[in-house]
C-alpha cells in the first residue's frame, strides 16, 4: 500500500495543474494544508480593565496597589492613566505601583486606553482614603472632613474630634481650625449580619445637650431599608422628651419605621444593645445597678442583611451650635453572631 502523504501530493500536483490551466480555481483549503489568515476588521472601542483600587474606602495608612490594563482587537498604541484627589491633579501613575495618599478623601484613578486606529476607551474608579483607628477589636474608618447629613453637620477627622483615651473611645463636637463646630463619626471596617450589637456607654446620658445626638446603629447603602437598626441617646431638641429612642427601619422611601422611647437613668455606664435574627429585633437597654431601661421587640417589616455595617456618631439635632465642646466616652462594642 502507498503512504498516504504520497497520495496527497499527487492530489495538490494535479490541482494545481488545473488551477494554472484555468479549469479549477482555488476553493477552501485541503485537510492539512497551511493557509494564511485573513486579518480581522474589527470596529470595537478599545477596553479598560481596572482591577485595584475598587470603588470602596481604605485606610489612609495603607500603601495601595495601582493595577489596570488594556486591549484592543487592532492593537494597543498606548495605555496611560492619572490619579487626582486632594492637593493632587492628575498625577501620572504606571500599573503596578503603590500609591500613599498626602491627605484623606476622595481620589480617582482614571485609564485611558488608545489604539492603533486612534481610537479612545476612558474608564475612571473613584475611591476613598480615610483616618482609620483600632478599638475594641475592630478597624474603625473615620468619617472624612466635610458637610452632610444627619444635620446636616460639619463632620471632621481630627484627633480633636476622635480619638482614643486608653480603652476608650472619645467621640467630641469641637471647633475645627475653621472655627465651625464639628461632628464625629466612626464606620466599622466589617459588614456583620445577623447578631447581637452591644455598645457600653460610660458618659451620663441623663443630662445631656437636648440637641445633643449619639447613634449607634447599623446602616448599608443598599435596600428599601438600608438595613438601618438604632440606639440613639437624645431629646431631638425637646426638653420635655425622654433621652432615648430605638428604631427600626422598614422603608426610609415612605418614612415607614417601628420606633420607641424610653429615659436613660443617672447611673451609667449603659449597655445599649439589640439582637437581630430573620424577622425580629430585640432590644435591651440597662444600667449599671442592672435595671431596664428599654426591652423592646420588633416582629414586622425587619431588614435583611445586605452591606450594612456598624456604625457610631456623635452630633447635633439640626446643626444647633453647642454652648461649648463636648464628649461622650465609649467603654466596648461587641458583636457575637447568632448561636454564638
Amino acid at each position: 500500500m502507498r503512504p498516504f502523504f504520497h497520495n496527497r501530493c499527487v492530489v495538490l500536483v494535479a490541482l494545481g495543474v488545473l488551477v494554472a490551466l484555468g479549469v479549477a480555481s482555488p476553493g477552501p483549503a485541503i485537510a492539512g494544508s497551511h493557509q494564511v489568515a485573513r486579518a480581522r476588521v474589527t470596529s470595537a472601542a478599545p477596553k479598560v480593565a481596572i482591577t485595584s483600587p475598587k470603588a470602596q474606602t481604605y485606610p489612609s495608612n495603607r500603601r495601595l496597589l495601582v493595577k489596570f490594563s488594556c486591549a484592543s482587537g487592532s492593537g494597543i498604541a498606548s495605555c496611560t492613566a492619572s490619579l487626582a484627589g486632594p492637593g493632587l491633579t492628575a498625577r501620572p501613575v504606571r500599573s503596578g505601583s503603590r500609591i500613599g495618599p498626602a491627605k484623606t478623601g476622595s481620589y480617582s484613578l482614571r485609564v485611558t486606553a488608545l489604539d492603533r486606529r486612534g481610537k479612545t476607551t476612558t474608564s475612571t474608579v473613584a475611591f476613598l482614603f480615610a483616618r482609620a483607628i483600632s478599638w475594641s477589636g475592630y478597624t474603625w474608618f473615620v468619617r472624612h472632613p466635610g458637610r452632610g447629613g444627619p444635620g446636616p453637620n460639619n463632620w471632621s477627622d481630627s484627633a480633636a474630634n476622635v480619638r482614643k483615651s486608653g480603652s476608650y473611645l472619645v467621640l467630641s463636637v469641637v471647633k475645627d481650625q475653621s472655627g465651625h463646630w464639628a461632628s464625629a463619626e466612626v464606620d466599622n471596617q466589617r459588614h456583620l449580619g445577623y447578631g447581637t450589637y452591644r455598645w457600653v456607654v460610660s458618659s451620663d446620658l441623663s443630662t445631656a445637650d437636648p440637641f445633643q445626638v449619639l447613634g449607634m446603629f447599623t446602616y448599608g447603602e443598599f435596600g428599601t431599608s438600608i438595613d438601618e437598626i438604632d440606639i440613639e441617646p437624645s431629646q431631638w431638641g425637646n426638653t420635655l422628651a425622654l433621652t432615648g429612642s430605638a428604631v427600626v427601619w422598614q422603608d426610609v422611601r415612605t418614612f415607614m419605621r417601628e420606633y420607641n422611647t424610653f429615659r436613660y437613668s443617672n447611673d451609667p455606664p449603659y449597655v445599649n444593645q439589640f439582637t437581630w435574627s430573620p424577622g425580629k429585633v430585640s432590644f435591651l437597654v440597662t444600667d449599671a445597678t442592672g435595671a431596664v431601661l428599654l426591652d423592646w421587640t420588633v416582629t414586622t417589616g425587619v431588614p435583611i442583611p445586605s452591606s450594612e455595617v456598624p456604625i457610631i456618631n456623635y452630633w447635633r439635632f439640626r446643626g444647633v451650635p453647642p454652648a461649648a465642646a463636648t464628649s461622650v466616652r465609649i467603654a466596648s462594642f461587641t458583636w457575637t453572631p447568632l448561636g454564638g
